[in-house]
């Protein structure tokens, strides 16, 4: 929690010098597809790169939505 803590505030002092940029709080039911990938993402042990095929449960994933 301590990282996610640390890089919002970094995040919050970038956008102190942009006039166009802002945050805005958007619920789960709203964003289900980002909801959703963040939490697959949990499940990876180390980051994970792809160059052209998704890793399956993204596909599975993404297939729901479109």
């Amino acid at each position: 929690m301590a990282e996610i803590c640390w890089a919002m505030e970094e995040i919050q002092a970038c956008l102190k010098n942009q006039s166009r940029a802002s945050i805005q709080f958007a619920p789960r039911n709203c964003n289900l597809v980002a909801h959703s990938l963040a939490k697959i993402a949990l499940d990876f042990k180390s980051p994970v790169v792809w160059l052209e095929d998704f890793p399956v449960q993204i596909m599975l994933l993404l297939s729901k939505f479109v």
